[in-house]
């Protein structure tokens, strides 16, 4: 009979042996024949357009300063046509086409104080502006200090319409009390052209 150390020296041949098969299975069995084959393509990528016009002008194609926007006067009995004085006012209409686009759009639109006047006590302003997606409703936003901002998104199915935004801006020579009267004479008489900026910018709408 095996004596008790007999055995557990040969428990331990076993197992090395074993170890030793393992190891050999494992690195041999990567070389063993079998199919294989290995395919690759290409997928295209569809774009979705972008294209936003402002007074029927690509905006890529318009410089800085050089967006024609002309000032509609609102007549009065008192002022000689196509002039701004005191009490009186004067519209500008913006027209947006996303047409062509297939993306939402946010538009953000920055109106700036009246600059360029020979007195700046002039309460020359911007006072009110209204904006409308197609033939929808005209939405009002507030102006105050003579500038704001007006920011509004239009959705993709009225994109892919091709309705156009209209934006209103009203400016207003205000002649609320006699305090401005000296500022007012004086833009009167040195005939200055004052100028408002209007910035423009459409991104196109992120969740």
């Amino acid at each position: 009979m095996y004596s008790r150390r007999g055995k557990r020296k040969t428990t331990i041949k076993w197992s090395i042996v074993i170890l030793i098969l393992f190891a050999l299975v494992v690195i041999l069995g990567g070389t063993f024949s079998r199919y294989s084959d290995t395919a690759n393509g290409t997928a295209e990528i569809d774009f979705a357009k972008w294209s936003v016009k402002i007074n029927g002008t690509q905006m890529n194609a318009i410089s800085s300063g050089e967006l024609p926007i002309t000032l509609s006067y609102v007549s009065s009995d008192y002022v000689s046509e196509n002039k701004l004085a005191p009490g009186g006012s004067a519209n500008f209409t913006l027209e947006i086409d996303p047409t062509g686009s297939e993306v939402a759009v946010d538009y953000e639109i920055q109106i700036g104080a009246v600059s360029g006047l020979s007195n700046n006590g002039s309460e020359i302003k911007l006072s009110s502006a209204t904006y409308k997606i197609g033939s929808g409703a005209e939405q009002n936003a507030t102006i105050s200090s003579g500038s704001g901002t007006i920011s509004f998104t239009e959705g993709l199915a009225d994109v892919e319409a091709g309705k156009k935004v209209t934006v209103v801006g009203t400016i207003i020579w205000d002649n609320d009390n006699d305090s401005n009267n000296a500022a007012d004479t004086e833009n009167g008489r040195n005939d200055p052209t004052p100028t408002a900026t209007v910035e423009i910018t459409a991104k196109q709408h992120i969740q």
